[in-house]
């Protein structure tokens, strides 16, 4: 168990959360967690969550999957749509926030060894920049409830250019594999959350945080921070246009 302060910001706005957490700990959806604490005074403090279902279907899904569309989107990558059950109680949860991101695998050719690297591509719902060269770029900014991930196909281009950069030797870069990790606080968490960056806009009349708990015996939230990891397929022929190879059974994962 390890403590510490995490910084929330939304809307301009910055405050600190100080937590417990575990690191590292693996557990399957359908687990059921608890803690309990006992106090000196004879006092025992306790909860019990559920690690949720994210249900998502990648099967027919191959990156880079393009759309095009009429808007200011242009060409873009539409990725798997993903939703959230509890199997003790068999319901959609809709009160999830959520962080998607692409990740891509790969191997480097260092000195005649290789060595595993991944890199991280930039999802997004709507929000749009341009860089200085003026490519236009989609990135997610922060947790939403939108349960509907896209980038534009000129990033994903980018991301898979800036994995050998200027090296010319191309052939030295294997592509492994990639995935739609997918963040999410659970129902509780994510009350938390809101309670604290209502509190902290500066716009809201509020005495305190939301008094908000679900600790039997005492105050607190025992919540759910969770990484889901999505296997996606890839089109070897996307990859073979970078110069690159393509090895999925050499992933790690």
């Amino acid at each position: 168990m390890r403590d510490t302060t995490i910084q929330l910001a939304d809307s301009g706005n910055t405050i600190q959360v100080y937590c417990y957490y575990l690191r590292n700990l693996i557990m399957k959806p359908g687990e059921i967690i608890s803690i309990e604490a006992d106090m000196p005074d004879g006092q025992i403090l306790k909860s019990t969550r559920q690690i949720p279902f994210c249900y998502t279907d990648p099967s027919n899904f191959i990156l880079p999957q393009m759309y095009y569309t009429n808007d200011q989107r242009g060409t873009y990558v539409k990725f798997p749509a993903y939703a959230w059950i509890f199997g003790r109680d068999n319901y959609n949860i809709t009160n999830m926030l959520t962080f998607p991101q692409l990740e891509i695998d790969y191997k480097k050719n260092e000195g005649g060894t290789y060595v595993n690297k991944k890199t991280f591509v930039p999802l997004t719902y709507d929000v749009l920049t341009t860089d200085t060269n003026g490519i236009t770029l989609f990135y997610n900014l922060k947790f939403s409830f939108n349960y509907n991930a896209s980038t534009s196909f000129d990033t994903v281009n980018r991301k898979m250019q800036e994995i050998s950069g200027s090296d010319p030797n191309k052939h030295n870069y294997i592509i492994t594999g990639a995935f739609l990790n997918i963040t999410s606080m659970d129902p509780e968490l994510t009350r938390y959350y809101y309670a604290y960056i209502v509190y902290s806009n500066s716009f809201t009349v509020k005495l305190r945080p939301t008094d908000y708990s679900n600790i039997q015996g005492g105050k607190g939230i025992f919540g759910i921070y969770y990484l889901y990891k999505n296997s996606l397929f890839m089109d070897k022929d996307y990859i073979n246009s970078f110069g690159y190879q393509y090895d999925p059974s050499s992933s790690n994962y």
